[in-house]
C-alpha cells in the first residue's frame, strides 16, 4: 500500500477514475487525509461514502 499521495498516484488505476472517495465511516482519519491528498494531486473530485458493510457499521 502506498504511504504517500505521491506514491499512490503512480498506480495506473488512477487513469480510469473520475472521483476518489475521501470520506468513509469505516476509514481512519489518516486514510481520509491520504485520499484527500491523492484527489488533490490527481485533480479528481472527492466523494463521501456512507454505506454499511455490517450491522455494527450502521449509523457510523
Amino acid at each position: 500500500m502506498a504511504q504517500t499521495a505521491e506514491e499512490a498516484i503512480q498506480h495506473p488505476i488512477f487513469e480510469l477514475v473520475d472521483a476518489i472517495e475521501v470520506m468513509n465511516g469505516s476509514n481512519l482519519e489518516k486514510e481520509h487525509r491520504l485520499a484527500q491528498e491523492v484527489a488533490g494531486l490527481w485533480g479528481r473530485a472527492g466523494t463521501g461514502g456512507s454505506d454499511a458493510h455490517s450491522v455494527n457499521a450502521l449509523g457510523k
